[in-house]
């Protein structure tokens, strides 16, 4: 994810600055109140740390803003920490790149924590599961399905990778949706059992009468990547990565107690097998 790709940063520490200033605030006595480092205030106020929503919120409680302003710079905050673009966008230099580009986030990423209620998650995929949701997702009718198979293909070598770790969880629901014949889910529960075999992966399932901890709303990516995670999620018309810490921490929280209702080693292999050879 390459953020900030929006002005918001830029209004935002202009604002943050203006506030301490109209505060009558040096940037030590902001620190100082805020339990922070001097530092930390010049980096933001410059644009060279970026505030997030709660920094902001501190920040204008701090300095005697007014609800609004209050109200303005969570907004802006968030909004610098989230890149929302449309499945135009992002295909827009082809299906292919767009896969060689997530190629590049899985890399980037030293653990990746994966929910999926619907389908199976790309980087479990058989070839022939891959080339249908591929096509299914291809809304912004660019094409070039067979390349972008084979750079998702080429994607999974990733798994294989010492020192990465690979959480996934499932609802029965992403193993009972059938993009294809039989045989096509016969090929995609092989490749899934493979996979779940992995040192570095890890395989979890929750079966549909299992007591729920959570609302399986949609399907989310947790990218632990040094020096600040990245949670991805994926609608019809768009995709959006979100930055900002609390964010982050709200879905691996959610993450965890999904886990928590789910099977997970021989026993998710054997109902994998049960659903999905029914």
């Amino acid at each position: 994810m390459s953020h900030p790709l929006s002005p918001a940063p830029l209004r935002l520490a202009a604002i943050l600055r203006g506030l301490r200033a109209g505060a009558g605030m040096t940037t030590y006595q902001l620190a100082d109140a805020m339990g922070w480092s001097q530092s930390k205030v010049t980096r933001i106020e410059n644009g060279r740390t970026q505030a997030t929503a709660a920094d902001a919120e501190q920040w204008a409680v701090v300095t005697g803003a007014d609800d609004s302003a209050r109200e303005e710079v969570s907004n802006l905050a968030h909004a610098a920490w989230t890149e929302a673009r449309s499945w135009r966008a992002s295909h827009r230099r082809g299906l292919a790149a767009r896969q060689r580009e997530m190629a590049d986030m899985d890399r980037s990423a030293t653990e990746i924590l994966h929910f999926q209620p619907a389908v199976i998650p790309g980087l479990l995929q058989s070839e022939s599961y891959a080339r249908r949701v591929l096509t299914f997702g291809d809304v912004s009718g660019r094409g070039g399905i067979d390349a972008a198979v084979k750079e998702r293909m080429a994607r999974q070598s990733v798994l294989r990778e010492r020192g990465r770790r690979f959480d996934y969880v499932l609802t029965e629901g992403a193993l009972r949706w059938r993009p294809g014949p039989k045989a096509m889910m016969e090929e995609q529960l092989g490749r899934l059992l493979a996979v779940g075999s992995l040192s570095g992966v890890t395989l979890s399932i929750i079966p549909f009468d299992r007591e729920a901890r959570a609302v399986y709303s949609h399907g989310f990516a947790v990218f632990r990547i040094p020096g600040g995670s990245v949670v991805l999620t994926e609608g019809y018309t768009r995709e959006d990565f979100l930055a900002d810490p609390q964010d982050v921490d709200i879905y691996e929280r959610i993450f965890s107690l999904l886990r928590e209702s789910a099977l997970t080693g021989p026993d998710a292999a054997d109902f994998a097998r049960a659903v999905m050879l029914d």
